[in-house]
């Protein structure tokens, strides 16, 4: 790769890929993917094709276009599941919390496990509800026209997927076995299958919005 401190043209980018036995066929499409995605961006998806900073005999422009984009179909459909899984979890959480607890329950500090993570999440989530307030028709039902509490099932639309998984680790552990129950898996000695796919699911949900 080029000196990270020094600039590079897309030009002298393609010469530095030709010198390490790429073939690009086509040097209008390679100047343009280069522009729009990053050299160094598209040089990991090239790490399969090389060794020693040297491209394997053979090895074309297109193999990591190929590649680039595959990577970019497999994040599109893993948000697309990754969502359907948040909504789910949200639903089900809020049902099974709400049944416990009541309503507004998860202002109650004391339903929670830790103090320190509970009072991070209600910080984050009262800063998106300020900010999504102009923009929200249900923020504003409960807030301007009821002015009361908004219920778990309408607060919960707040929370990321890192956040409903946090806040079901929290969660007292009748709580966590009605949720985890509700998707067919059981507690078996403390083992939370359900927590650790939930916060492998934030990791990949995130990886994946921001194109990693």
């Amino acid at each position: 790769m080029p000196n990270d401190n020094e600039f590079k043209t897309i030009e002298e980018q393609i010469t530095i890929l030709r010198s390490r036995g790429l073939t690009i066929a086509n040097e209008n499409v390679a100047r343009i993917f280069l522009l729009h995605h990053n050299y160094y961006r598209i040089s990991g998806y090239s790490l399969t094709l090389r060794k020693n900073d040297h491209f394997f005999p053979g090895t074309t422009f297109q193999n990591i276009v190929d590649i680039y984009h595959f990577d970019q179909e497999l994040r599109h459909i893993l948000l697309q599941y990754l969502e359907i899984i948040e909504v789910k979890m949200k639903s089900i959480y809020a049902y099974e919390f709400t049944k416990a607890h009541g309503a507004t329950g998860y202002l109650n500090s004391s339903f929670f496990t830790s103090q320190e993570k509970y009072d991070k999440l209600r910080i984050k989530s009262e800063s998106q509800k300020s900010l999504r307030l102009p923009h929200e028709a249900y923020l504003k039902h409960y807030i301007n026209d009821l002015q009361k509490d908004i219920p778990l099932w309408a607060y919960v639309d707040l929370f990321t997927i890192a956040d409903i998984s946090i806040l079901y680790s929290i969660s007292e552990l009748s709580v966590q076995k009605a949720v985890a129950d509700r998707f067919g898996l059981t507690m078996v000695r403390g083992s939370d299958l359900l927590g650790k796919l939930m916060h492998s699911m934030a990791i990949i949900r995130n990886l994946c919005a921001h194109g990693s």
